[in-house]
């Protein structure tokens, strides 16, 4: 295994390509109110102070505008940012720029979208596990906040723990560095537009006005999505390489060993359907003779017999190959030495789920090939488990991404698969190349198989 430096070139939100899926929309950015209120015959103004928490607390529709300046060591610090939460969809206009982020449901999953220049730019999908916006810990929500009594009228001050981490969340003081325990008090007013939140800390205040409660739209995203159009499809390459696995043949190198300055092939894994071969060069079985490492490596491998075979049941066996004169392997029944558990191609697990690869993003790299990324910490802990277990002791908290890294020989056709863990400066750990699908079978475990 070996770890390699990835490029990146563009990681603002979410990574988006050069493909991405537009559409031009009448609305357009205004930074004084991105999103409109439809007509309700329940106005904010006319809902009691209890029933605007409780409804943002539950996550109905609203608004959020945050406004302030916060001056630490030096350095002063606008606090300007927009947010729209609706059912369908979540859209962030962040301090000093025209271009909006968000996140849209679309069928059984939530898609990524950037907003510009009156266009919508499509991601990938964020989830096909859900479509439920307020779950997303992406979004910073009012969503929890704790209710309050009916006899609470204008003003309150909060004083639990938990409304104070939710606002902390909410209003953009975690990118800061002023610590929650410098918040010195946050007061709930009741307005006529909805309610106001007022953060004194001892660097500035901050104000979160929330207006609009449950009369919020975003109109580019509703006409966006009322036109049929959703996100990017899935990238072709992980398409075909996802069947190329599922195909369950292919080859593993082990990469390469310094011996006396020069460097030679280990060998490969081959992989079947009915078995796996340990295929070592004979460049790295000479350069262990005469080690401690002569007995314990081998070529080896598990054969599947899928019905019985002379005096052999049918089942999972462990082998060892022998040779004849001219050094070429073969396998005879008794090279079958022991009954193992069932065999199943390994590493497909890593590619075979279409909706994980549907929320792929395409990053820049400075490597060949095309790399693909997803931020999601169950695949990454995946990967760790499946390729890096015994090469690192970070955790997955260290990690931003799971990379496949797809390259091809355009002349022979062939396609060359690596998987990888990414971390927060760029550096990743890649595994060696998946390769050979289709063609990784060894001819004296068919001619065995066959006779």
């Amino acid at each position: 295994m070996r770890i390699k430096t990835i490029r990146v070139l563009m990681v603002i939100g979410f990574v988006l390509t050069s493909c991405s899926q537009s559409q031009n929309v009448s609305s357009s950015i205004d930074s004084s109110s991105p999103v409109s209120s439809s007509e309700s015959s329940l106005d904010s103004s006319e809902k009691s102070f209890e029933t605007k928490i409780k409804e943002i607390s539950k996550g109905l529709n609203y608004t959020v505008s945050i406004s302030g300046s916060l001056s630490k060591d030096t350095t002063t610090v606008a606090m300007n940012y927009q947010e729209s939460y609706t059912d369908s969809g979540y859209y962030l206009l962040e301090p000093n720029t025209k271009k909006a982020t968000g996140f849209a449901n679309y069928d059984d999953g939530i898609f990524r979208f950037t907003y510009d220049d009156s266009k919508i730019n499509a991601g990938h999908y964020l989830t096909k596990k859900e479509n439920d916006i307020w779950s997303l810990d992406k979004i910073r929500s009012l969503k929890g906040m704790d209710l309050i009594s009916s006899s609470v009228t204008d003003t309150y001050t909060m004083t639990s723990e938990n409304d104070k981490k939710t606002i902390y969340h909410s209003s953009f003081l975690d990118k800061t560095n002023i610590p929650l325990t410098d918040i010195t008090s946050i007061n709930v007013i009741n307005t006529v537009p909805g309610i106001r939140i007022q953060i004194t800390t001892a660097y500035g205040n901050l104000k979160l006005v929330v207006s609009q409660i449950g009369s919020t739209e975003i109109p580019f995203l509703k006409e966006y999505l009322d036109s049929g159009k959703g996100p990017l499809a899935t990238f072709e390459d992980l398409s075909t390489v996802r069947n190329l696995f599922l195909n369950e043949n292919y080859t593993f190198d082990q990469g390469k060993k310094t011996v006396s300055d020069k460097k030679i092939n280990i060998g490969k894994y081959r992989f079947t359907s009915n078995y796996y071969y340990y295929d070592l060069s004979d460049e790295y079985l000479n350069s262990i003779k005469g080690t401690m490492y002569e007995d314990l490596i081998k070529r080896e491998g598990r054969i599947r017999l899928k019905k019985d075979k002379g005096t052999l049941k049918a089942g999972t066996y462990s082998f060892l190959p022998s040779y004849d004169d001219k050094n070429q392997a073969y396998l005879q029944d008794s090279n079958l030495t022991s009954l193992s558990s069932d065999y199943t191609v390994p590493y497909v697990e890593a590619i075979e789920d279409e909706d994980e690869l549907a929320c792929y993003e395409q990053m820049t790299t400075s490597e060949e090939g095309n790399l693909y990324v997803i931020d999601d910490s169950d695949i990454i802990q995946r990967f760790m488990n499946l390729f890096f277990s015994s090469e690192t002791d970070t955790t997955v908290k260290d990690y931003l991404y799971a990379g496949i890294r797809i390259s091809e020989d355009l002349l022979l056709k062939n396609k060359s698969v690596y998987f990888s863990i990414i971390n927060y400066s760029g550096q990743a750990y890649e595994t060696d190349a998946f390769s050979d699908f289709g063609s990784a079978n060894a001819s004296f475990l068919d001619d065995y198989l066959n006779y």
